[in-house]
């Protein structure tokens, strides 16, 4: 088995960021198999695939659900404890609860996975504060990083082998920092075919806020960026803008089915960048300022809203074809 891992290449500083894992057919010593049991398990399967994806669709909604509403209790108790309100031993112990529980979902559900002929593709996701903090503040360009790999060799279906080159070919555009970052996510969506809706950033928050909202700062950060009335180009986060493309591309890419889906994936990938970044100029031009706390707050809840959303991302991409 190849497990390989995206790393800045001059190290290995955020070395969880990204990871591949090869899969190989190994074949096992002869066992006894029941073909009836395995006909019938195969049926079942066949069967309930579509309920088994919608239990765990909404399972993920509902965990979604969760860890926001921890979340919130976090902050309003933090807020309280500033104002030096006073609690009780109950109120510390289910907020110390709520911690723990909102620690523990950050630590199992950032991962997301991509499977190939050849390889499994995981990575952490921009959901989870800590992941959204180590994929943005990368200084040196991702590569991939084979760490453990089992010496077969495993035939990759030749869709595969295109689209790993097109995204080869997408990364070494996207991290090619002789070029102004605008004119390289520019060029991404010409190489691509990508027939990127022109829409003003006030269109597209009429968009968003069409979808359901799991969390009340999703909502106020739309409203926020509809107030807006200047677009800064943001450069002191190209770096991390850079990233970020990088971070779509990868996760989303490889689960194109067709041209048409491929290139909409792409524009999907610049519309998260194009979003997040205009979120950041509004906060810049309505308060003065915009850290890169906020950057990363505001990644994280776009990835949680969208990305970690089925439904949004499907009428996206829909959308986008």
């Amino acid at each position: 088995m190849a497990l390989a891992e995206m790393i800045p290449q001059n190290g290995l500083d955020g070395a969880a960021l990204w990871l591949v894992v090869i899969l190989s057919l190994v074949q096992i010593a002869p066992i006894k198999i029941n073909p009836w049991t395995w006909l019938a398990k195969w049926a079942g399967n066949a069967m309930n695939g579509d309920l088994v994806r919608e239990v765990r669709d909404l399972r993920e909604e509902f965990d979604v659900s969760l860890a926001n509403q921890a979340r919130t209790r976090i902050l309003r108790f933090n807020d309280e404890l500033l104002r030096k309100d006073r609690h009780s031993k109950e109120m510390f112990d289910s907020v110390l609860e709520d911690v723990d529980n909102y620690e523990r979902y950050c630590t199992e559900h950032p991962r997301y996975y991509s499977f190939l002929s050849d390889r499994t593709e995981m990575g952490l996701g921009l959901c989870c504060e800590e992941a959204a903090r180590i994929i943005l503040s990368q200084t040196e360009k991702f590569s991939l990083f084979v760490l453990d790999d089992n010496g077969e060799k495993d035939e990759i279906s030749s869709r595969d082998e295109r689209l790993l080159i097109l995204r080869k070919n997408l990364f070494t555009l996207l991290q090619n920092r002789k070029i102004p970052l605008s004119d390289r996510t520019e060029h991404l969506l010409t190489v691509a075919g990508a027939d990127f809706p022109n829409k003003s950033i006030a269109e597209w928050v009429d968009v968003f806020s069409g979808f359901e909202i799991m969390n009340p700062a999703w909502a106020d950060a739309l409203s926020m960026l509809s107030k807006a009335e200047t677009e800064d180009a943001m450069h002191e986060f190209d770096t991390a803008f850079e990233n970020l493309m990088i971070y779509f591309i990868y996760r989303h890419l490889s689960a194109a089915f067709d041209g048409t889906d491929l290139a909409a994936r792409i524009s999907f990938a610049y519309l998260g960048f194009k979003i997040i970044k205009a979120l950041c100029a509004a906060k810049k031009s309505l308060t003065g300022e915009c850290s890169f706390a906020d950057l990363c707050e505001f990644a994280r809840l776009y990835s949680a809203e969208i990305e970690y959303s089925e439904e949004n991302t499907e009428a996206l991409i829909e959308m986008l074809q």
